[in-house]
């Protein structure tokens, strides 16, 4: 694992399903704008937990959130 400070991210948000339409499954990521490359990403529910996951991931290491 690498672990690099990144200037700016961008936030996105996609969803899609398998089988059943009344549960559609969220990715949530976060863009690195230096490399084009995602940054980090979670799956879940649309709702405020989900990207709670995804800043806690972008925090850097010791800081708790």
């Amino acid at each position: 694992m690498v672990i690099r400070k990144v200037k700016e991210a961008e936030l996105d948000e996609m969803w899609s399903f398998v089988g059943d339409k009344q549960q559609p499954q969220w990715r949530w990521e976060a863009l690195d704008h230096q490399t084009g490359r995602v940054a980090a990403y979670v799956f879940g529910r649309r709702e405020d937990q989900a990207l709670l996951d995804l800043e806690r991931l972008l925090a850097p290491p010791g800081i708790p959130r």
